[in-house]
């Protein structure tokens, strides 16, 4: 896991080479003003989703993981608990669905979420199981972009 200031994504790719295309679309858009659908930026390797919502309840979200991309989550505006945990410690819910490259793992006590509001990204990795979406105090509007990495060389 990775977090950081969306303003300074370009900060973080030498720590996480993979960040460059996310750095060079957002420094090309204006996060603020895109339209909610998806965009392609190289083809199925890197590509972003642009959501807006309410926040959930805990209870409502499911634990997700990925084997074939990297998430990047990143809250344009409101604000986001994202749970995160160990996916090897947990027990799968629901069995991993190739074409959606997802898979669900059943609830996991003791875990303190990430907080993410303006402006802030939050970098998850396949070998973490993750729950976003919750709102960490009253469910409110979240305006997101999750881009997608493909982890595959």
């Amino acid at each position: 896991m990775i977090k950081g200031d969306l303003r300074k994504i370009g900060d973080y790719v030498a720590k996480e080479p993979r960040l460059a295309m996310v750095a060079d679309f957002l420094g090309e858009k204006d996060a603020e003003s895109l339209e909610i659908g998806k965009y392609m930026i190289d083809g199925d390797r890197v590509f972003a989703s642009v959501q807006q919502y309410v926040s959930h309840q805990p209870e409502e979200v499911r634990y997700e993981a990925h084997d074939k991309y990297i998430d990047v989550q990143c809250i344009v505006s409101g604000k986001e608990a994202i749970y995160l945990a160990d996916r090897k410690n947990m027990t799968v819910s629901e069995p991993y669905d190739s074409k959606n490259d997802v898979v669900f793992f059943s609830d996991v006590d003791g875990v303190e979420p990430q907080i993410l509001s303006d402006m802030e990204f939050l970098v998850i990795y396949p070998e973490e199981a993750h729950k976003p979406g919750v709102a960490p105090e009253e469910p409110a509007e979240v305006h997101k972009i999750v881009f997608k990495i493909c982890g595959e060389s």
